[in-house]
């Protein structure tokens, strides 16, 4: 994993592939012509609008919390391992997990963070790759969600450990040509979320430099719409900047009114609460116990998202969180690196996914999606690490557990 800024630090491990599959190669052969040619000239009908910040009085129903898997593209996806292993992998959400939805996440970069670029890279996955994939999800009665993630170099690896820069320091000098160039490089990708009906699009994670841009945002929310007809855009708020914390306001990129909110939700307890994460909400400032009870952890939660008000709450997903089966893990879960080298503790791991749940269901969020499963690993041979979830039984439960819960709402 990296260090990608106030409590996350995130990465990718590598892993091997596998073979052919059934599904022909013609859609990736074909390009999305068709694709962009439809989605163009649609008009946008807005979501029903609702004000978020402290002392709003607008409301909005409570939906039925939705049970996500996040899926990363770590690098450029083929035809084989889309109809073989990755298959595999979208039945393993479904059967074993009980999700109902997937989070398509890849790869897009900088070249710094004083940049105006953003494109394409070599291990970007394409827009042809991910609605194949998509298809194939959506075939199983798995819903789809997109989320593109800025690597900003430069880049360094350490074992099977990539590290690049973090988004939230970008810091454009003209950020009108950034805004261009980030549409530009999302509009295909745009295209696929609307042949695919995907249930949201989430156009940026965690920029909090760009944050108070809300002229250019609300231009690119606008402009975005129309390339993705129907489907709800999110933009997604890193822990540090979503909340109100120690008088600090929160930095939200605007959403307008016909977009709901992104979390990436890590919070943290112990030590670093007192060190270099001081401005991250925090569960508690003592170290938790590895073998804290669910209903304790959940308590804690629910009082961190209520930093936020409860209009804000509900239009939010928590669109990434997780944590290591490590036994030190809670300090700062998003500490990945720490986590891969640490004692293994599996019901860590089960206990987080069982207490986000509970919170998200108490406080009404929208739903939350796990970070993550790599599409690069080979489910035969899971867990692969201490930041693997798959083929821990534990933690499989509690997903189950969690959709459960859901089910009842």
């Amino acid at each position: 994993m990296s260090v990608f800024g106030p409590g996350r630090r995130r990465g990718r491990l590598g892993a091997g592939r596998l073979g052919a599959g059934r599904l022909g190669a013609g859609l990736l052969a074909g390009g999305l012509g068709l694709v962009l040619s439809a989605c163009s000239l649609h008009p946008f009908v807005p979501a029903t609008t609702l004000q978020s910040g402290a002392g709003s009085g607008s409301t909005t129903a409570a939906v039925k919390p939705a049970l996500g898997v996040d899926l990363l593209a770590s690098r450029k996806l083929s035809v084989s391992t889309i109809e073989h292993q990755d298959e595999t992998i979208l039945r393993d959400v479904k059967d074993q997990l009980h999700a109902s939805r997937v989070g398509l996440v890849w790869y897009l970069y900088s070249p710094g963070d004083r940049s105006d670029v953003v494109e394409q890279g070599p291990r970007s996955a394409t827009p042809q790759s991910l609605l194949l994939l998509g298809r194939e999800a959506e075939s199983l009665g798995l819903s789809v969600s997109l989320r593109p993630i800025i690597e900003v170099e430069p880049c360094t690896t350490k074992g099977s450990v990539q590290t690049c820069g973090w988004e939230g320091r970008l810091d454009p000098p003209n950020p009108s040509t950034f805004f261009s160039n980030l549409l530009e490089t999302e509009q295909p990708y745009l295209a696929v979320a609307g042949e695919l009906s995907a249930v949201s699009f989430v156009v940026e994670t965690e920029m909090n430099a760009l944050g108070s841009r809300t002229a250019d945002w609300t231009s690119f929310f606008e402009k975005a719409s129309l390339l993705a007809p129907g489907v709800a855009l999110e933009g997604t708020a890193s822990v540090s900047t979503y909340f109100t914390w120690h008088g600090t306001p929160a930095v939200l990129v605007p959403n307008a009114s016909y977009a709901n909110f992104g979390l990436d939700f890590y919070p943290i307890s112990g030590p670093v609460t007192t060190r270099q994460f001081s401005y991250v909400p925090a569960l508690t400032t003592r170290r938790l116990p590895p073998d804290i009870a669910t209903g304790q952890l959940a308590s804690l939660m629910e009082g961190v998202l209520r930093l936020a008000p409860g209009p804000r709450l509900r239009r939010t997903t928590i669109d990434e969180t997780g944590i290591g089966a490590a036994r030190a893990a809670l300090d700062n879960p998003a500490d990945w690196v720490d986590q891969e080298a640490e004692k293994t503790d599996p019901q860590v791991q089960a206990t987080w996914i069982s207490a986000v749940c509970e919170a998200v269901l108490a406080e009404h969020l929208r739903g939350v999606y796990f970070f993550n499963i790599d599409l690069d690993n080979n489910p035969p041979y899971w867990p692969h690490s201490n930041v693997t979830f798959m083929g821990r039984p534990r933690s499989e439960a509690a997903f189950r557990g969690c959709a459960a819960l859901f089910a009842k709402a």
